[in-house]
């Protein structure tokens, strides 16, 4: 058994403490374009970057203006740093470019390794840039600095790339993968190593990655250790519309995603940051913000409400679709880096506007507090900031309005004043909600009203806030005089007691974590909410949804929210008594139905659909079985299959095979959910290729959501053998339950018209292994006299009845005129020889040669293939060589009684029929 080195064990232990000290914060984009204070300070950029919090970052912005901002995008109001990236476009063949969607950042604050407790605050003015513009290849030779104890690693990883897609994907070091249904998140690790000495470098030298970059020990030459920052961006990949010869590619020029890097301006309360240093970087807290306190007090969720995107300040357009990357940008694929005029304009080159930031001061919000005046009038009393998730009745019930452009506190109390109402209660920033009386079930949490009023937000100046997300701030007109006549049908105040909760169903898998640690929600498909929501309204709302297919699993959340998927993502859990969380997460009562539960706060109550049945690639239909998929050739070649077509509203996989079978075509193809292609032979030549199909990229069939049906220039592919389907090329195939020495009836093969006869391969050639996509030579197009086949099992071949099937189809697609013998190495070749020994391959030859000797005399002699055999055939009534006497047919005899067929347009329709009815 072999041991640890010392070393290596400590290394491993200090990596697993404080695994879990962190905590997260969510940030949305408050500016866009070339803006970048710390390359390019006072000036433009020389690429377009997405920012995220201060309010006041702009070409000149520096960390006393940062922290002078009237607010900031991110979740923690005490943070008014400023975190950027390259923006992702979608590069079109015309050279137009299309942003990629997506709602900011994600940033954690980690707190790792051995020297964890020794952790500082950034100092005022620390600014830090992380990843090389230019990379274009993975470097896998230059590593951060470690010893025996704490061995580094390459600094390339501390960029990644996850694929977010139906099942987990390994991260990579570049963007090698942007086929990602629910996103492609680009990640990137900062340097949290200090000098001691300087707050900014320009070849960043002033800072250093631990050894592991996330983790480990600080090289002697950066001794001071400082939070770690982890930023992810989450790009909306599959919500662009792609093009054939489309790409994805980053502001700077970068297809590869190597190149992918952040930059981080401090604009931290110093105070707040100290404190959440020593208190919460070193404690498993699991990443939540209200697990801290000092950052929970400035915690708010509506952070992109409060601090919306500001004006463009470089007079250039980067948003949207736009005719070229800003700046002067030449796209570069590596795998060398990027040379700097690739990225950088000329100093002649015209610039455009530039508007500066006008640095602003952060607004005061009032926040009264609980029996404290304040509104219209001294008489209106701050009741308090209550949950209206409860039940499906809200906290305030009788009269409600919206409007965002009006919307305050003092609004709202005389609107509600005017109905008739002494209670008024402002939620949502925009929504005013009236009654007499409240709901019972309303709890109190002073914490969850952060969302600024419409009017003052549009207004600027002292800030109101009006309630939350699902939490409202509550006022009560306590004025002795004041008439409350309003109409109490609607009011909170008649909600009956609480309900006893009923019994959890079959189907139910228990309380799940949901987004815990940022990995996302649990069940990443549709999502819908109401105050009706309940277990019965979010199982049908998921068993209807996905374009009708539905999904295996459903679950609520929140009282009042409904998600669906096919899978628990990565990262979540079912949680119990012992897990943290634990299960009594999942306690909120659903708006729609007071006796279940509908989850909580990041938990979600789930559940399976116990009848789902998951769309599925048809593995046969009939004869006719699945070959993967086809892409069509570009441009004017057209399509795979040519032969045939139709299209319908009610396409099924069924429907396009009974259509191709009724044409006597071998291959299927559908296509765009809804059309249905035929053929003999694929277009190749065209450019047709062959390959696996990708699920992901698919289309349900339009008259059957439970089948795919190709997409678009993509075909689902189906085949079957000529032996199978009632055409020109049908043959007779053994029956396995017949006795030995049972003979078959005869097809009779009548003249086909003139067709062209491909080149066959000649001896010793090499010849391509037979395989299910390369179709069989046509028939032989020289007319010729009808041909009866018969052919007994016993004592003529004794191989397997796939084997005699291809061979069948072999000798009559080879049959000559009676001058011409059969070509021996097409046979060979049909019958996949090539790939036995030379000994067997000539045995089995022989035999059958031996057996066809029997049936038709001399020209089944062994030769060289192609040569002509000018025997005369064996007259009639005489013993074939190494045959016997042929019997007469009769129609009493019914092994060998001669079928009939009849002629059908340019081939011919075989309606013989073996013993068991097959054709």
């Amino acid at each position: 058994m072999h041991s640890l080195r010392p070393a290596y064990l400590a290394w491993a232990l200090s990596l697993l403490n404080n695994v879990e000290a962190f905590w997260r914060m969510n940030c949305a984009i408050v500016q866009r374009g070339r803006i970048d204070p710390l390359v390019n300070y006072g000036d433009i950029a020389a690429h377009s970057h997405t920012i995220v919090g201060g309010s006041n970052i702009g070409i000149n912005a520096t960390y006393q203006s940062l922290l002078n901002s009237q607010c900031t995008s991110c979740e923690i109001g005490a943070d008014k740093s400023a975190y950027w990236s390259p923006t992702l476009y979608y590069s079109y063949p015309n050279g137009s470019f299309l942003e990629v969607p997506h709602d900011g950042a994600v940033a954690y604050y980690l707190g790792r390794g051995p020297q964890v407790n020794s952790t500082i605050p950034f100092p005022k003015g620390l600014n830090i840039l992380s990843g090389d513009k230019s990379a274009r290849s993975y470097d896998s030779e230059t590593y951060t600095w470690g010893n025996a104890t704490y061995p580094g690693r390459p600094i390339a990883d501390r960029v990644s790339f996850n694929c977010l897609s139906y099942q987990p994907q390994p991260e990579t070091p570049n963007m090698s993968n942007t086929d990602c249904p629910y996103g492609m998140r680009a990640q990137i690790h900062f340097q949290s190593c200090w000098n001691g000495k300087d707050l900014y470098k320009a070849d960043n030298s002033h800072v250093a990655y631990q050894s592991q970059i996330d983790n480990g020990i600080c090289p002697p030459t950066h001794p001071i250790q400082l939070p770690h920052i982890f930023l992810e961006t989450l790009y909306s990949v599959a919500n662009v519309p792609k093009e054939n010869g489309g790409f994805f590619v980053f502001s700077q020029g970068d297809t590869t995603g190597y190149g992918f890097h952040g930059d981080f301006q401090n604009g931290w309360d110093s105070a707040v940051l100290r404190q959440a240093v020593q208190d919460c970087l070193s404690t498993d807290n699991f990443g939540q913000i209200s697990a801290c306190p000092v950052l929970q007090a400035s915690q708010s969720d509506g952070y992109p409400y409060n601090c919306p995107e500001r004006p463009p300040q470089i007079g250039e357009p980067v948003k949207g679709l736009i005719s070229r990357l800003p700046g002067c940008i030449t796209i570069t694929n590596g795998p060398e880096a990027a040379p700097a005029a690739s990225m950088n304009c000329p100093a002649s080159s015209p610039k455009p506007s530039i508007t500066r930031t006008v640095d602003s001061t952060p607004l005061a919000t009032l926040t009264p507090t609980p029996g404290a005046s304040f509104g219209i009038s001294s008489y209106q009393k701050y009741v308090g900031c209550f949950n209206d998730t409860e039940r499906a009745v809200r906290a305030l019930n009788a009269v409600s309005i919206s409007n965002y452009s009006v919307m305050s506190v003092e609004w709202c109390q005389s609107w509600c004043q005017r109905q008739g109402y002494r209670l008024a209660g402002v939620e949502y920033g925009q929504e005013c909600y009236c009654d007499n009386a409240m709901n019972p079930s309303a709890i109190a949490d002073p914490s969850r009203c952060t969302w600024n009023c419409g009017s003052t937000m549009i207004g600027g100046g002292n800030q109101e806030i009006c309630g939350g997300y699902s939490y409202i701030s509550i006022y009560n007109n306590t004025d002795p005089a004041f008439n409350a006549n309003g109409s109490m049908e609607n009011s909170a105040g008649a909600v009956q007691e609480v309900k006893n909760l009923t019994a959890f169903p079959a189907n139910y898998l228990g309380c799940a974590t949901d987004n815990l640690n940022g990995a996302g929600r649990v069940l990443t498909g549709d999502s819908t909410n109401s105050l009706g929501m309940n277990t019965a309204v979010c199982q049908a709302f998921c068993a209807a949804a996905n374009k009708g297919q539905g999904y295996q699993y459903y679950g609520t959340e929140y009282g009042r929210e409904c998600y669906c998927g096919n899978f628990i993502s990565n990262g979540n859990f079912i949680t119990n008594l012992t897990t943290t969380p634990t299960n009594s997460t999942c306690s909120m009562r659903c708006t729609g139905g007071g006796d279940q539960l509908c989850g909580g706060p990041n938990a979600l109550s789930l559940y399976q659909q116990m009848d789902f049945v998951a769309p599925a690639i048809a593995p046969n239909i009939g004869k006719y079985v699945t070959k993967g998929c086809l892409t069509d050739p570009a441009g004017p070649a057209g399509r795979s299959l040519k032969a045939a077509s139709t299209t319908s509203d009610r396409m099924t996989v069924d429907m396009c095979v009974k259509f191709c079978l009724g044409k006597f075509y071998r291959y299927a193809g559908l296509e765009y959910g809804r059309e249905c292609y035929c053929d003999n032979t694929i277009n190749y030549s065209g450019g047709a290729k062959t390959g696996t199909c990708d699920v992901n990229s698919l289309m349900l069939c339009a008259g059957n959501s439970k089948q795919y049906c190709g997409a678009g220039s993509l075909m689902n592919l189906y085949y079957s053998s000529p032996c199978d389907i009632a055409s020109p090329l049908a043959c007779v195939r053994p029956s396995s339950v017949k006795p030995a020495g049972r003979r078959f009836r005869a097809l009779r093969l009548l003249p086909l018209q003139q067709q062209s006869q491909p080149k066959l391969p000649v001896a010793n050639k090499t010849r391509p292994p037979l395989n299910t996509t390369t179709p069989h030579p046509p028939i032989p197009t020289t007319n010729y006299e009808p041909k009866i086949i018969k052919m007994g099992k016993a004592g003529t071949m004794n191989w397997d009845a796939e084997r005699e099937r291809k061979l069948f189809l072999a000798i009559i697609q080879d049959l000559k005129p009676s001058s011409t013998a059969i070509n021996w190495e097409n046979v060979s070749d049909m019958l996949g020889y090539e790939n036995c020994t030379a000994t067997a391959c000539a045995n089995k030859l022989n035999k059958i040669k031996v057996g066809l000797k029997k049936e038709f005399g001399d020209k089944a002699k062994a030769g060289d293939g192609g040569d002509s055999d000018k025997s005369p055939a064996p007259a009639k009534g005489k013993k074939a060589a190494g045959g016997k006497k042929k019997r007469k047919t009769t129609s009493s005899d019914d092994d060998d009684e001669e079928p009939k067929a009849k002629k059908v347009n340019n081939g011919i329709k075989a309606e013989a029929e073996d013993d068991d009815g097959l054709v």
